[in-house]
């Protein structure tokens, strides 16, 4: 079944919850509205970024399930010699995150705790990435 390339802009659902148009875009052209959501126990929600270069990757993630979220950085050299892990189980995170209805607006998008804090400083033309965190493992970690 060949899928639809979708080009104009909109909403994600209708009036009654469901996905109101299915296919694919190569850019976020629908806004998603969280009160239209058929099934909002059902939400699954994400920004998630990787950045690679100088023989490393850096992978940046907040998102959620609803009842169940992560807050993580990564960071892996590209010859699989070293590996750094930096996670944050959360629970009932939703209203927490406060994630974007538009992956194209500017703003901040963050977790922040005692021991861990990630934040995305979003503009129209660039990202901006803070992470700390205190870990058993490494100590203290910021970049």
């Amino acid at each position: 079944m060949k899928m639809k390339q979708l080009t104009k802009k909109g909403i994600v659902t209708d009036n009654n919850g469901h996905v109101a148009e299915k296919g694919y875009s190569f850019q976020c052209i629908k806004s998603f509205d969280r009160e239209k959501t058929a099934r909002p126990s059902r939400i699954k929600e994400w920004d998630f970024y990787q950045i690679t270069g100088g023989g490393y990757t850096v992978q940046l993630t907040i998102g959620h399930v609803t009842y169940a979220g992560a807050v993580s950085v990564n960071v892996f050299s590209l010859d699989g010699k070293e590996r750094y892990e930096f996670p944050c189980p959360l629970l009932f995170p939703k209203k927490k995150l406060n994630l974007p209805d538009n992956a194209h607006k500017t703003g901040k998008i963050s977790y922040e705790s005692k021991n861990y804090s990630l934040i995305y400083d979003i503009q129209e033309d660039y990202r901006t990435f803070t992470f700390s965190a205190i870990s058993k493992k490494y100590g203290r970690a910021t970049a």
